[in-house]
Parts: C-alpha cells; structure tokens; sequence
C-alpha cells in the first residue's frame, strides 16, 4: 500500500506544474478576453456615436430644407396675392362680374345637390 501512496505522491507532485501553467494559460486567456470585450465596447460606442452624428445632421438637413420650402411657399402666395390685387385694381368691373359668375355656379352646384339629397 506504501507504494500505492508513493505513486499517487508521485504524480500529485508531477502534476502541479502542469496545473500552474493551465492556470497561467487560464489567467492569460481571461485577460485576452477581457481585452477583446473592452475593444467590442468601445466599437460599440463608436457605431452609437456615429449613429447619433448622422441622426443629428439628418435633422438640420431636413429642418434647412423645411424652412426653405416654407420660405418658397410664402413668397409665391405672396407674389399670386399681389398678382390678384393688381388685377382687381386695374379691371375691378371684370373682377365682380367673375365674382358674381363664380358665386352663382357655386349657388347652384350646392342648391342642386341638397334637393338630390331629399
């Protein structure tokens, strides 16, 4: 049975620096690692803020175009408003005749349709 102590003795010692060196091997594994997640994180962080940079730029583009199209629209109503009024003011007897004309189609198209409904 000596003997059997003895060998086991035996390989209990042999095999402690082959497990110091998984352990070592283990720790080095766990740093790379830890290394690799810190490098995915911080990948992360770049796609986010890249994200938010386009978002942003997006916006102000969009809002620019927003505010030039408003600022189209208010000129050209504002020129077809002048347009009008200088019409009315250079032939206003034409101008009342189309006004009545307008007022009795209008008449008739919304007298005719609520007999049809009855």
């Amino acid at each position: 049975m000596s003997q059997a102590k003895r060998s086991t003795a035996v390989t209990v010692d042999e095999a402690a620096p082959a497990a110091d060196e998984v352990k070592s091997g283990a720790a080095e594994l766990a740093q790379q690692l830890a290394d690799k997640a810190s490098d995915v994180g911080k990948s992360a962080v770049k796609v986010a803020n890249n994200a938010r940079e386009a978002v942003a730029d997006g916006y102000q583009r969009l809002s620019q175009n927003a505010q030039a199209s408003f600022q189209q629209g208010r000129e050209r109503s504002m020129r077809w408003g002048n347009e009008v009024q200088n019409s009315v003011r250079s032939r206003p007897l034409f101008s009342i005749l189309c006004a009545l004309a307008l007022g009795a189609l209008f008449g008739m198209f919304f007298a005719n349709g609520r007999g049809s409904r009855r």
